[in-house]
Order: structure tokens, then sequence, then C-alpha cells
């Protein structure tokens, strides 16, 4: 970690250019997907390390700005959820998915101001990520039943999986070294 110090310090404009915008798109993709789990990462690593800075991420966004040759006011907002495990996990996911419907019923109102119309969508949107993560880990939680989570609805549709294709899914990650 001690690296990314050295780096900011004395990496050059042009290596820093060369390294984080190849001429290859395919390239440029890449370290964007890598940049993406860097940042992951770190914020990991800083939950674990119970960082007592609550502002580190928008000073580290600042710092950046002004490298970039701009000021800025950052701000982050992230909100969080326990994930629970078996069951409790299923429920948890059915119960996103009621939210869900509610917030979707509520959408489409004639003559909704454009502000509750936005609040509406972005608490829609939270659901529906939360929902995700929800259920990336209960299609890796061995306690889950396949054909019970082959069962539910996310973000608004059935599920296109059959226990079977679970089931492997399962043996795949468990055979994974990562």
């Amino acid at each position: 970690m001690a690296d990314f110090q050295l780096l900011w310090n004395f990496m050059s404009d042009r290596d820093l250019e060369l390294a984080f915008h190849p001429d290859d798109a395919a390239e440029r993709n890449q370290m964007r997907v890598a940049s993406h789990y860097a940042l992951s990462f770190i914020r990991l690593g800083l939950w674990q390390n119970r960082d007592p800075h609550a502002g580190r991420i928008e000073d580290a966004v600042e710092q950046a700005a002004f490298a970039a040759g701009y000021a800025a006011k950052a701000t982050t907002s992230i909100e969080t959820e326990r994930i629970p495990d078996g069951e409790l996990l299923l429920a948890k996911i059915a119960h996103k998915e009621d939210r869900m419907d509610e917030l979707r019923e509520r959408l489409p109102a004639d003559g909704m101001n454009e502000d509750t119309e936005v609040e509406l969508t972005s608490k829609l949107e939270s659901e529906a990520s939360f929902q995700y993560y929800l259920f990336e880990r209960a299609l890796l939680d061995s306690a889950i039943d396949p054909a019970q989570l082959a069962d539910i609805d996310l973000i608004g549709e059935p599920l296109e999986l059959t226990p079977e294709v679970i089931e492997k899914e399962r043996e795949a990650w468990a055979a994974s070294p990562v």
C-alpha cells in the first residue's frame, strides 16, 4: 500500500496518462475494471481497519481533483445493511421485492412533482442494488435450498435459473481457488 504514496509523489503526468489511458479501447476498459476493484479493495480495507476518519474517501477525491487542476468539494453517502444467512436471507430478498413493487406502483402517478419522482426512483434503485447483492450472497449460500432460490422474483421478474444451474454455480465457486 505504501507504493501508492510513491506513485502519487513521483509518477510523471505522462506515465499516468500511459497507464490510465492506453491507446487500445480494450486496454482502457480493462483499466476501468481494474480501477473499480482497486477502489473496492481500498474501501474494504478501510472498513477492516476501522478507519476513524469518515471523510477519507471525500478527501482523496478532493486531493485527486486538486492534482488535476480543479478545486472540488466531494461528498459520499454509504448506506449499509447487514446481510443475513439462510432463510432470513431469502426473506430479506422477498421483502426487498415487495418494497420495490410498492415503489413501482407509486411511480407512474399523474401529477407527481419531479422531486418526488426523483426521490422514488432513487429509492427503487437503492432497493434493487441491495436486492442484487442479497441474491449474489444467496446464490453461494449452501444453507439455502436451490429450488427455493430459483422460485423467487428478482427486480420484478422471475428468475431464469433452475435449481440445477444454481448447484453448478455453487460447485464452480467451491472449486475456484479465488
